[in-house]
């Protein structure tokens, strides 16, 4: 039998995101103000610091265009957006025509880079 790995990349060295990340803030303000705002935009936020969290970057991008809405409700819509669904969980016909059909997944081991915390070697 064949065993698969699971690897988490926690900190973004073996596959970089950001970009998935950034084209899901650009889509989530466009779908809320009808405006399009470009990756130089984001970068001008994120360069002022304090703008981490993509959730809370999008509803102040949303709100500095004039439009008021909660927290909450960009937070429904971001999740959904980055995975490639939408809102009410349906997924897009056209991003599920990219996907292969699923196989069986194999039973999956774990690998670890970095030191382990006192919880995760009680795990051991």
């Amino acid at each position: 039998m064949t065993e698969g790995f699971l690897i988490f990349d926690m900190d973004g060295v073996l596959v970089d995101v950001s970009e998935s990340y950034r084209a899901t803030i650009i889509q989530t303000v466009a779908d809320y103000t009808g405006q399009q705002v470009g990756p130089d935009l984001i970068q001008d936020y994120k360069n002022r610091g304090g703008w981490n969290d993509d959730w809370e970057l999008s509803h102040r991008i949303v709100a500095d265009l004039g439009v008021n809405i909660e927290f909450d409700e960009i937070v429904r819509h971001f999740q959904p957006a980055l995975s490639g669904r939408k809102r009410r969980g349906r997924p897009d016909p056209a991003r599920a025509l990219d996907r292969p059909p699923r196989r069986p997944r194999p039973p999956l081991r774990s690998l670890s880079t970095g030191p382990l915390t006192p919880a995760a070697a009680s795990t051991r």
